[in-house]
């Protein structure tokens, strides 16, 4: 009897390890999440807005202290419950929304999410799709809000080239749950890992990272020798005042006014000012990440690189260029800035996906560290 009740009490404890303890960080996978694409609204929202993270156990850890003192929680990241793991982020000046970014590895649409920023308010959610009615599952690694038109990472097109997709912001309904055609993409220079929008540049990044198979961006084959090494991060510029600044001559891809060379890892960036260009560095779900803010002086190229048969004016961020850095928990992904100017620093480690992650939040945060 008593060997009956201990295999029934290890099973009920493997049980639980396996399906989680309920409470919030059950992992919730709706079927939904799946279903084929529909036309009209629907009546109820598919995700929602439920913390993910019981205990803040980074509270406790000193490597946060000085980003926990210039920072504070702003937004609870939807989603996160029901496995959606957040990669872009974008505020949108003209409408007053955050947007998020977010894939999901069970080969459901991609998603983003719309938060107004001054409540936090889970406000709208959009479902990806081709215009073939089939789900777009790809990354989403960066969303840029920019005039009348959200951009977010795309798939490469038919030719190989890497692409992102324009969404006229008229498309985007500011309240209720929908699903989205993405019918206008456009080829760029290099993988779009990240997006940003300031002081009228789009810029499109690409996560590098040798040591761990990340390698050189298509259409780059060489990394550039800075004072710490050589990096294969590029980070492409493009003058949204320039009306063909994303199309290409003669059927060529677009090319950039300026390039970055950036450290490895890079997640996302933010510049708050002119002068200023903040990067989000993180890799892996238990090592911390790095804040690093940079001086820029576009007017001052340290050097050119070569895109598109073209010597563009480029710029190195490495440790000449740094001027401070902020250690911060594990997994930031996009930084864009808020209404207020203040830098929000979005993290993925909530995704229920990283359960077993360290320091986890399910926030965004908003720092002081725009100079």
């Amino acid at each position: 009897m008593k060997k009956t009740v201990s295999i029934l009490l290890l099973v009920c404890l493997c049980l639980s390890f396996f399906s989680g303890c309920g409470g919030k960080n059950k992992v919730v996978q709706p079927e939904n999440t799946k279903s084929a694409r529909s036309e009209t609204p629907r009546t109820a929202f598919i995700l929602t807005q439920t913390s993910t993270v019981e205990k803040e156990t980074y509270l406790g850890a000193k490597a946060f202290d000085t980003f926990l003192s210039l920072s504070e929680r702003a937004y609870l990241i939807p989603g996160l419950r029901e496995t959606a793991i957040p990669q872009g982020m974008s505020y949108c000046e003209s409408n007053g929304m955050l947007y998020i970014s977010a894939y999901f590895k069970e080969e459901a649409p991609s998603v983003i999410l719309a938060l107004d920023a001054q409540s936090g308010a889970f406000a709208a959610e959009y479902r990806l799709f081709l215009p073939d009615g089939s789900a777009f599952t790809g990354h989403v690694g960066g969303l840029a809000a920019v005039g009348d038109k959200l951009y977010v990472s795309a798939e490469p097109d038919a030719d190989g080239n890497d692409t992102i997709a324009a969404i006229p912001l008229s498309a985007l309904p500011q309240k209720g749950s929908y699903d989205i055609v993405l019918d206008e993409t456009l080829p760029v220079g290099i993988t779009p890992s990240f997006l940003s929008y300031a002081q009228n540049m789009l810029w499109v990044g690409n996560f590098y990272y040798p040591k761990d198979d990340y390698n050189l961006p298509t259409g780059i084959d060489r990394t550039t020798p800075t004072a710490d090494g050589e990096s294969g991060c590029y980070i492409l510029g493009y003058d949204m005042r320039r009306p063909d600044a994303l199309h290409g001559d003669n059927g060529q891809l677009p090319v950039p006014d300026y390039v970055l060379i950036a450290p490895d890892r890079i997640q996302g960036m933010a510049c708050p000012n002119a002068e200023t260009v903040i990067l989000s560095q993180s890799y892996g779900r238990k090592n911390n990440s790095t804040l690093l803010r940079c001086t820029l002086d576009l007017n001052s190229p340290q050097t050119t690189a070569a895109i598109g048969g073209k010597q563009i004016p480029a710029f190195i961020l490495d440790s000449g260029s740094l001027r401070d850095t902020v250690t911060a928990m594990p997994m930031t992904e996009a930084l864009t800035l808020g209404s207020d100017g203040r830098v929000l620093v979005l993290f993925e480690s909530g995704a229920a996906f990283y359960s077993n992650g360290k320091y986890r939040t399910d926030y965004v945060w908003k720092m002081d560290f725009a100079s």
